[in-house]
């Protein structure tokens, strides 16, 4: 038999674990899906896209961009070379002499510092024409009704943030590329749900927008410049404190923008390595608890594998986790039109602990590597 402190650890933690996602699923239901009221195109957007060595990707987004659905005197595209030596920069310059009316420039990002994607956005926002800007990855896919829903979600909403649905794909059909198309959904939900309690705190800046206005009026990245990631928490948690009633989330499948997961499992670590680089600059004691309460349980559950042999208790536990955590799988995924295996979803879950270990540890006592740079 294992301890009773165990038993009451475990159990308490569940407990707190659980009420957050039924929190949470509960802050999901209230975000509503938007329809689209094809309202006049006044909204005039800058949309910024950073790049590092994206030669094999730029050219799936820049197809989507030109297939756009919006007057094209409405947006204008800033692409910020952080420093490329693929031949990137040729490529989006070679499509913009192809196309003439493909309203875009290139900026050299000269100063990246230990924040390079902040730096490179916010350069673009010192020269952004219009007042809205939106934020995209080089490897993504936009949808061509994407710019046209943002207006109309902000005609109706008068919003100063709006962050959007992004998700993953997968080239090949395996364990991998499944694990993390779940865990995109799950993180999406989360997002949505956190919106929905009014304490946002996440999104995902392949898919955001805000007035210029409010950056600037904020600070822009100021504060966090030593921190690598986080160029979408951080301003979402400043503009929210800033403008709380004014943040939301957009629910629709036209604003949607896909990428592709990652192939290996070192690049999805370091990926994840990134991510988590920023929690510790989370503030608030809504996002603080939640991700701590979310490492505990699957920490515990991780080291609770070996006391398996002793009692039945951790595996009651695991199994009840995995059932907490469908409600932030499932109704979203679909949604998002994205179908998930029950059989799969029970084997990723099994294994996913292990993954948040190697994160957790590499956290506190490791670096990571992106885009060829060291952080």
């Amino acid at each position: 038999m294992i301890s009773g402190l165990i038993v009451v650890v475990l159990v308490i933690t569940f407990l707190l674990y659980s009420l957050l996602i039924g929190s949470l699923y509960a802050g999901y239901l209230r975000i509503q899906a938007f329809t689209r009221n094809a309202s006049e195109p006044t909204t005039a957007f800058s949309i910024v896209i950073p790049f590092r060595n994206e030669a094999t990707q730029l050219p799936t987004l820049l197809h989507s961009l030109h297939q756009l659905q919006y007057p094209k005197e409405k947006f204008e595209m800033l692409f910020v070379d952080d420093q490329s030596d693929d031949g990137s920069r040729e490529i989006v310059q070679t499509y913009m002499e192809k196309f003439p009316k493909f309203h875009g420039r290139v900026i050299s990002n000269q100063n990246p510092g230990g924040a390079p994607k902040k730096a490179a956005i916010a350069l673009a926002i010192s020269q952004a024409q219009h007042p809205w800007i939106v934020t995209t990855d080089a490897d993504v896919q936009v949808s061509p009704l994407w710019l046209q829903t943002l207006n109309d979600f902000i005609q109706e909403k008068k919003p100063v943030l709006v962050a959007a649905p992004v998700v993953f794909t997968a080239e090949k059909n395996n364990w991998l590329h499944h694990l993390q198309k779940q865990e995109s959904i799950i993180l999406s939900t989360v997002t949505m749900g956190a919106f929905g309690l009014k304490q946002a705190f996440m999104c995902n800046g392949a898919n955001l927008a805000y007035s210029k206005n409010a950056f600037l009026t904020v600070g822009g990245f100021s504060g966090n410049e030593n921190i690598s990631s986080g160029d979408d928490v951080f301003i979402l948690q400043k503009i929210r404190a800033h403008f709380p009633e004014r943040v939301y989330f957009l629910k629709s499948t036209a604003a949607i923008v896909t990428t592709q997961t990652e192939n290996s499992w070192r690049k999805l670590i370091q990926q994840r390595l990134r991510w988590a680089s920023k929690t510790p600059a989370y503030t608030g004691f809504y996002p603080k608890t939640l991700a701590l309460i979310t490492a505990c349980m699957n920490l515990f559950l991780l080291i609770s594998f070996f006391l398996l042999p002793l009692s039945p208790l951790p595996g009651i536990l695991l199994v009840a986790k995995i059932g907490v955590d469908s409600l932030m799988l499932f109704p979203h995924g679909k949604f998002l039109k994205q179908p998930i295996s029950v059989l799969g979803y029970f084997f990723n879950s099994l294994i996913y602990p292990i993954l948040v270990g190697i994160v957790v540890w590499g956290t506190w006592w490791g670096s990571y590597s992106w885009k060829g740079r060291r952080f």
